[in-house]
């Protein structure tokens, strides 16, 4: 096989917060023979989202972002979750300068040593946008409790726990003190713990 696809159509469906890109195409199969024409919807054309796990290696404390999130909402699940600090990569910025503008804006972090991990696709089956992933060493003391800008919609609660709430809870997701409830941050944690175990980071 040698991964052949024919884009057939491309049409912008929906324009909102999130961009909708509907495409008809034709892929080869495995077995041989091609699928003729199907239909595909991807939000937007790709771009980067910077996002990090902030942690302050003196105190053995991991930071964790809460906010209102749409999809557990319909998912009918507890629609406050704790999450990465994370943003869009804006045009003109890099990764690095985004981690660091959104770990000012959303945990007041004025200052953080940065380390980037890892770079991925958050849901390629529909969309076209990759991840960044970084660890920000900050300090516990010097954060903000509730940041947000609130004419955007926005309204955060910063949470500081102990490394050892935040490896339990990926190990018993009904923990009630740290429930971590989405991918990024599970991956994040898990690079976390195994980067610790390997000395790669402050113990």
């Amino acid at each position: 096989m040698k991964y052949n696809y024919q884009i057939l159509g491309e049409e912008r469906i929906y324009r909102g917060f999130f961009k909708v890109d509907k495409y008809r195409l034709n892929i080869e199969y495995f077995a041989g023979g091609e699928s003729g024409e199907i239909i595909r919807e991807c939000l937007g054309k790709g771009g980067y989202v910077a996002s990090a796990l902030a942690y302050d290696p003196k105190k053995r404390q991991i930071i964790l972002i809460e906010q209102f999130r749409i999809g557990a909402m319909v998912a009918g699940i507890n629609p406050w979750q704790l999450e990465l600090v994370a943003g869009f990569v804006e045009t003109g910025e890099t990764a690095e300068s985004t981690i660091k503008r959104e770990l000012a804006e959303e945990i007041g972090a004025q200052e953080a040593k940065i380390t980037r991990i890892c770079e991925y696709f958050g849901s390629p089956g529909g969309s076209a946008g990759r991840i960044v992933l970084f660890f920000a060493e900050v300090d516990s003391d010097k954060i903000a409790e509730f940041t947000g800008l609130h004419e955007e919609g926005e309204d955060i609660k910063v949470h500081k726990f102990s490394y050892e709430e935040v490896f339990a809870s990926i190990n018993n997701p009904q923990n009630p003190h740290c429930r971590i409830d989405n991918a990024n941050t599970l991956m994040a944690v898990q690079y976390f713990y195994m980067y610790l175990q390997d000395g790669k980071i402050s113990n």
